[in-house]
């Protein structure tokens, strides 16, 4: 009996310094919680739209020539806080060909609601292609060149409004630029109802993909201008050149989008 309650408390006693061991010995991690991953940001007010408006801020002087009649591309990036972001591909997309910054086959698959998501901002408005009637610009543009499905372009200007302009009403962008048409080009010129004069800087083929730039010489035949405004095509034997008062130059749009740079006081070198 004696042997039996001696081996039964020496199993006792084995099992729980065996049950000590395993418990002083072995360390285990703290706990800690499951990991998670946190998704990206896609607001464009986080995101795109704190990196876009930025551009601005890097800047070359730039001098474009030999415009008149070559096609471009313009991408309006909208971003809420600073209205519309302007890129133009002149000079940086498809160098090979000077005349035609923006082919067919580029602009032609370019899909702006798609582009807002991928640059993840408030929208973008393709507004292309288009044409130039100017001779020269030249102008402090962006040296970041941005990536659009393909279509490269830097920042040319910045315009309070957002989205689409609204036609027939005058808009005013910030733009440190000088517009030059030669002596002997063709003015395409819509006077407003206070006989302000605006001379078309670039044509668009957005709502006509057929107009070009000699339709423009009987433009009126095409558009139906509000009760005041007058459209009218003038050449003069001296250069006009348009120069931005105090960074600001106003603008507008006709139902077909052709857009218009205006003569405030102080702009023109010449009356149109």
């Amino acid at each position: 009996m004696k042997k039996i309650t001696l081996l039964i408390f020496s199993l006792v006693v084995v099992s729980t310094l065996l049950i000590a061991g395993c418990t002083t010995t072995q360390t285990l991690p703290a706990p800690t919680a499951k990991a998670t991953a946190t998704p990206a940001a896609t607001t464009a007010s986080t995101v795109g739209c704190a990196v876009y408006p930025k551009d601005p801020d890097s800047t070359e002087r730039t001098t474009h020539e030999n415009l008149v009649g070559s096609q471009y591309c313009e991408i309006w990036v909208t971003c809420s806080a600073v209205g519309n972001l302007v890129y133009n591909t002149a000079g940086v997309n498809n160098v090979a060909n000077p005349k035609d910054s923006c082919p067919k086959e580029q602009w032609s698959t370019f899909n702006s609601t798609q582009m807002a998501e991928q640059a993840r901002v408030d929208g973008v408005y393709f507004n292309s292609p288009r044409g130039w009637t100017i001779d020269k610009v030249v102008l402090p543009t962006g040296t970041k060149v941005r990536d659009f499905q393909g279509i490269k372009a830097t920042w040319w200007t910045t315009s309070s409004a957002q989205g689409k302009l609204p036609q027939y009403t005058r808009v005013n962008v910030q733009r440190d630029s000088q517009i030059t048409f030669n002596a002997g080009t063709p003015l395409f010129i819509m006077d407003d109802p206070t006989g302000m004069s605006c001379v078309m800087k670039s044509w668009s083929m957005i709502v006509d993909k057929s107009l070009t730039y000699n339709d423009l010489f009987n433009l009126s035949s095409r558009i139906k201008p509000p009760a005041g405004f007058k459209y009218r095509v003038a050449t003069h034997d001296q250069p006009l050149v348009m120069t931005p008062v105090n960074g600001t130059q106003s603008l507008l749009q006709d139902e077909l989008e052709n857009t218009y740079d205006c003569c405030d006081p102080g702009v023109c070198s010449i009356k149109p």
